[in-house]
Order: C-alpha cells, then structure tokens, then sequence
C-alpha cells in the first residue's frame, strides 16, 4: 500500500518497473503471490507478496 500526496509521480516510477498500482481491495491486503522482473540489461528483480500476518 502506498500514501502519498504524489500519486502521479509513484505510478510513472513504479510503470517503469512494469508494475501498475491498482486501488486497494480493503482490509484483506494484497494478494499472495512472486513476481519476477527483468530489465532490458538482464537484471532481474523478484517481489513476493506474502499473505497478511506473514514474516518471511
């Protein structure tokens, strides 16, 4: 979840990454689950989102 009073400016960073912010689905949080990105150079970045409560 993001706060933010520059709403326009995290979407561009965060398209950039090839993530697209959404509105937020309540309490429940997002959903769980990886994700794997690659930029055009071959590195590559790896987001796990993690049920609600978790510590990994």
């Amino acid at each position: 979840m993001i706060y933010t009073t520059r709403l326009e400016a995290c979407r561009d960073f965060y398209a950039g990454l090839r993530l697209d912010l959404v509105p937020a689905r309540g309490a429940g949080g997002p959903a769980s689950g990886r994700r794997t990105l690659t930029d055009p150079d071959g590195r590559t970045v790896v987001l796990t989102v993690m049920g609600r409560g978790r510590v990994g």
